[in-house]
């Protein structure tokens, strides 16, 4: 019934009295009590995390456990401590802490310690990672067509990014199953990047997870277009260029080349307008959707037109 010896040895003596039958008789043997130890067991492992207990620091070996000394029984309180150098900020990636292996989800709390023992901790890392846009040849874009890129993972959280930048991710959640704390990856889905105005993914196609250092290669739905301006009766090439206005309402004017082409890269799949410029006559507003590569050839109702028009009317 002796459950609260203190640390130390022990000499344990028993004496059976004299009787009729049986003389006195005494026997000895020494024993030792020795501290208890509570394991602090990090899931997923992770060297380095403190423990505070009974006035003393135990810092997590190499296979992320923590081995805390019990003195004596009895409630003792214990806090996790991640160093700073260790922990999750906005601005930099490391470890979080989530929950302990039963109902508890402070750092701080009390354990009740009667012999050896373990309990298992959970805790989140996270990974810096960037994105590398690419066009449908795989060759990179400039991040800053990019305007904003919306990223939801598998836990419900919604991240809105600025696209020149680094990002900390979370790269797991931890999950109370009958076998214990059990680290689960989080995924990440693209819901939308958008580039003059338009959406250039599609929701949710592109997902990743988290790996330390990674870069998410970003497949963007973007096209080609060449345009061409010719007289609506006489076929000959007319104007000097086109005027065009993005999804966002952006104005660009862009020149025929010597080919009497506007040729323009990459534009984001999305509706667009289009009018010849340089020309005389009715060059009207023509709407053109970009979901493919394009090439298309408008048609212009010209002075010299009008007259023949006039002409034939006349005639």
């Amino acid at each position: 019934g002796a459950d609260d010896l203190p640390v130390g040895d022990y000499t344990l003596e028993v004496v059976a009295e004299a009787t009729q039958a049986y003389r006195e008789a005494t026997a000895e043997a020494a024993f030792n009590v020795r501290p208890a130890v509570v394991e602090m067991i990090t899931v997923p492992p992770s060297p380095g995390v403190e423990f505070r207990f009974d006035g003393q620091t135990f810092v997590a070996d190499e296979e992320g456990i923590a081995r805390l000394i019990a003195n004596q029984p009895g409630i003792y309180d214990v806090e996790i401590v991640i160093p700073e150098e260790l922990a999750a900020t906005k601005e930099r990636a490391g470890l979080n802490f989530v929950r302990w292996d039963d109902d508890q989800f402070n750092a701080k709390r009390t354990i009740e310690v009667y012999g050896d023992m373990d309990k298992h901790v959970g805790l989140a890392r996270s990974y810096m990672i960037s994105l590398a846009f690419l066009d449908r040849n795989g060759v990179e874009v400039d991040p800053a067509r990019i305007e904003e890129v919306v990223i939801k993972s598998s836990t419900g959280t919604r991240y809105t990014l600025e696209p020149t930048a680094g990002y900390v991710f979370t790269s797991n959640r931890v999950a109370r199953l009958n076998a214990g704390l059990v680290p689960t990856e989080v995924q990440y889905g693209l819901e939308s990047v958008i580039v003059d105005g338009a959406n250039v993914v599609n929701q949710n196609q592109q997902r990743f997870v988290i790996t330390e250092n990674a870069t998410w290669p970003v497949d963007l739905l973007l096209f080609d277009a060449v345009v061409r301006a010719a007289d609506a009766f006489f076929g000959f090439p007319v104007g000097t260029g086109i005027s065009l206005t993005y999804p966002s309402e952006r104005e660009e004017f862009i020149a025929f080349n010597e080919n009497n082409e506007a040729v323009v890269h990459n534009l984001a799949r999305g509706v667009y307008k289009i009018q010849v410029q340089g020309v005389s006559g009715m060059a009207p507003l023509t709407p053109m959707v970009i979901s493919r590569n394009q090439d298309a050839t408008l048609k212009v109702l010209s002075t010299l037109d009008m007259a023949a028009l006039g002409t034939a009317g006349a005639l």
